[in-house]
C-alpha cells in the first residue's frame, strides 16, 4: 500500500483538556463493548481514577500521525485480509515508530508518562490476557486516550486539525490515523 505521512502536533493545559475532552463514564461505556475490555492491562477496568490519573500532571503533548492513501489505494474495496494487512503493513508500523518518539520524549523528561498510540505496545504481538496472571511489564505499561475516557475524535478534530476515519461499507478512507501524547508534571 502506498501512503505518506504527516505528523500534527499541539499542546494543552492538562485542566483545560479535561474540561473539554474527557468523559470517563461515556467512554468506559465504548470500552466494555471491545473484546479487549477486563482483557489487556492496559485496557479498562482500572483499580484508579481516570481523573485522579489525568489530574496528576499539568501539561499534554498531542502528536497525529496522518496517514494519508494515495489515489489508487483510497476508495479501495478491502475485504478482511486486506484488512488484515493494512493493520500489519500500515497501522501497526506506524503506531509502533509514533510510540518510539513518544518514549523518547518521555525518557527526557523525569515525571512523564506517554499516552499510546491505540493498544500497549510492550509485549510486542504476545497476547496480553489478565486471565493468563499478572502484566508482564507493570513499570512500563502505559495506556491510550481512549481506554483514560477521551473523545479521541474532537481531539484529532479541534487539536489537530483532521476528522477521524474509517473503513466504511469495505472502503478504505483517503487517510487514516495514529494519535499518543506525553503528559508533563
Amino acid at each position: 500500500m502506498h501512503y505518506t505521512t504527516e505528523i500534527r502536533e499541539a499542546s494543552i493545559r492538562v485542566d483545560d483538556f479535561i474540561d473539554d475532552f474527557v468523559d470517563v463514564e461515556k467512554f468506559l461505556g465504548f470500552c466494555k463493548q471491545c473484546e479487549n475490555y477486563n482483557v489487556r492491562w492496559s485496557c479498562p477496568p482500572y483499580d484508579f481514577d481516570p481523573i485522579t490519573f489525568w489530574q496528576a500532571y499539568r501539561t499534554l503533548k498531542i502528536t497525529g500521525v496522518k496517514i494519508s492513501f494515495d489515489e489508487e489505494t483510497a476508495g479501495k474495496k478491502v475485504n478482511h485480509e486486506d484488512c488484515v494487512a493494512l493493520y500489519t503493513e500500515v497501522l501497526k508500523k506506524e503506531s509502533l515508530k509514533l510510540y518510539r518518539t513518544l518514549k523518547k520524549q518521555e525518557k527526557a523528561t523525569k515525571d512523564s508518562c506517554l499516552l499510546n498510540p491505540g493498544c500497549c505496545h510492550l509485549c510486542g504481538d504476545a497476547l496480553c490476557d489478565r486471565s493468563k496472571g499478572d502484566c508482564r511489564k507493570p513499570a512500563g505499561r502505559r495506556y491510550s486516550f481512549e481506554s483514560l475516557g477521551c473523545d479521541v475524535g474532537k481531539i484529532a478534530k479541534e487539536l489537530l486539525g483532521f476528522d477521524l476515519q474509517w473503513i466504511e461499507n469495505g472502503k478504505l478512507p483517503p487517510y487514516l490515523c495514529q494519535i499518543g501524547g506525553v503528559l508533563y508534571k
